[in-house]
């Protein structure tokens, strides 16, 4: 009995001891599986860290490189606004000049006005003070009178034109009617019936002519639609319709 108890002590013993390394045995794989683990996942978890660290770096520097494309863009918008400002400030200048000279025109326009009615009046006049030139041509009376008017349309530069015997000129003159006269050339002027104007070298009025025409013997009618008629004294007269009257006197 002696011996039993004893072998039991020591199979307890041994088994206690055995139970005692297996537990460290274990627990030393464990805290060396768990170590292993924790310092993966640390490495894991730093590599993870460090990506989303450069991505965070790489969108970053994409949004910083936007906001200089934003800004480059607000920059540019300020100043086109102030370009724009500064041609709408020219714009209103411009017009409120153009506003000014407008107003002076309409002024020069009134008095113009005013002075284009004087004018065709002393044209009228001078009118038919030709006109009773060419029935008085030797009167000195007439000659002092002449002076002083052709003196007066001088001064607002006008200058007459009446002259007879003269090349027909299409660019002064205008053809009331034809006319034969043997003695003169043909195209040439033979009446002034309404004389013309000039103005600093602008036609006012072409003087209304009548022209010397050799008549055709042949048909009694000209391509234009116009008659050759026989006068009292046998020339021939061709009456031409239209007038030319650029100042209405």
């Amino acid at each position: 009995m002696f011996g039993l108890g004893s072998m039991e002590k020591r199979i307890s013993g041994k088994i206690e001891d055995l139970e005692k390394k297996i537990e460290e045995s274990l627990s030393n794989r464990i805290d060396g599986r768990l170590g292993s683990l924790i310092k993966g996942f640390e490495e894991k978890f730093e590599l993870y860290l460090l990506g989303c660290l450069d991505t965070v770096d790489d969108r970053l520097g994409v949004l910083a490189e936007r906001l200089d494309i934003v800004d480059g863009r607000f920059e540019t918008l300020n100043e086109r606004l102030q370009q724009s400002f500064r041609q709408e400030r020219r714009n209103q200048a411009a017009l409120d000049s153009l506003f000014e000279n407008q107003q002076a025109e309409i002024s020069i326009l009134r008095s113009m006005r005013n002075e284009s009615k004087a004018l065709k009046a002393l044209i009228a006049f001078a009118e038919s003070f030709v006109l009773w030139r060419q029935s008085q041509p030797d009167s000195p009376e007439f000659q002092v009178l002449w002076a002083k008017l052709a003196a007066l349309l001088d001064l607002f530069g006008i200058e007459v034109m009446a002259g007879d015997r003269v090349p027909f000129d299409p660019s002064v003159h205008e053809a009331c009617a034809v006319r034969f006269d043997p003695d003169v050339p043909e195209g040439y002027v033979l009446e002034t019936v309404r004389p013309g104007f000039v103005s600093g070298g602008e036609i006012l009025r072409c003087a209304s002519v009548v022209v010397n025409r050799f008549p055709i013997v042949a048909d009694d009618r000209t391509e234009n639609g116009t008659e050759d008629v026989a006068d009292e004294d046998g020339e021939f007269v061709e009456e031409v319709t239209g007038t030319d009257d650029r100042i209405g006197v």
